[in-house]
């Protein structure tokens, strides 16, 4: 009678011994017997308890597939990355090394957990504007290089260890032309959205007249953007002075150590 456990470990170490370490009467192919001996071993082997240890090693539980599926739309979202990375031959090379086991997601799978991500991150910002007696807001509007109107909304509040902290409300494309009335009407539906009527202290905005009068639908305290308000004097003064004088005050500016310094049209 054979002993399998004596072929099973026969089994294991033939297969830990390279290729190149093999006696050449290893390479004869194997009497039917012994490879019915073998199979008989790998069976066995397969039914027991180390080979199920083996196995769960190797292969991912659900529950950490579904950890490594939510920290890669984290990932897209931090890094800004496209949707459709996961899918990339690059990363499912990089996973193939990580982890064999782990079926790269679809785009569709990552924007799933996005949406996800996003709804739990509202919630988050939803519960704490509630127990805000007082906010403030700062907004700004602009126009993307394919000429595509986007808007931005901010709110600024104190939390409960008494740290000032900012949250995004919106940054979006705005489809409609920024008039006093659009902008106005969209600070509302911001407002609404987030239950903020009544909360609003003051609002920060850009020196457009459009802007300034938009928040001033809303609020009656506004405080406008300060690099505005200081850019047309730089603008005037540089153009006093000529393209000499600006060159010669850039001079100097890169001349002293650890400083840099960089003028651009607001």
């Amino acid at each position: 009678m054979v002993d399998l456990s004596t072929e099973i470990q026969q089994v294991f170490y033939l297969s830990q011994i390279p290729r190149e370490c093999e006696k050449p009467e290893s390479k004869k192919a194997p009497s039917e017997e012994r490879k019915e001996q073998i199979k008989r071993a790998l069976h066995l082997f397969k039914s027991s308890r180390e080979y199920e240890k083996l196995k769960s090693k190797r292969t991912p539980s659900e529950e950490r597939k579904e950890q490594i599926t939510q920290a890669l739309a984290k990932m897209t979202a931090l890094c800004r990355l496209p949707h459709n990375f996961p899918s990339s031959v690059g990363f499912k090379r990089f996973m193939n090394i990580v982890e064999p086991e782990y079926g790269c997601p679809s785009s569709y799978t990552v924007v799933k957990r996005l949406q996800r991500a996003e709804d739990e991150v509202k919630c988050k910002v939803q519960q704490q504007l509630e127990t805000c007696e007082f906010v403030a807001l700062d907004t700004d509007c602009w126009i993307s290089p394919p000429q595509d109107n986007h808007v931005n909304i901010n709110v600024h509040v104190i939390n409960e260890e008494w740290a000032p902290q900012t949250l995004n409300l919106c940054t979006e494309e705005f489809r409609r032309i920024h008039t006093v009335e659009n902008l106005a009407d969209g600070l509302e539906v911001v407002a609404m959205q987030w239950d903020l009527y009544g909360k609003v202290s003051c609002i920060v905005s850009g020196n457009a007249e459009n802007m300034l009068r938009a928040v001033n639908f809303s609020v009656e305290f506004t405080v406008t953007c300060a690099a505005h308000s200081i850019s047309p004097g730089c603008a005037e003064r540089l153009g006093q002075e000529g393209a000499e004088g600006a060159q010669e005050g850039e001079e100097n500016c890169l001349t002293l150590p650890g400083l840099r310094c960089r003028f651009e049209r607001s």
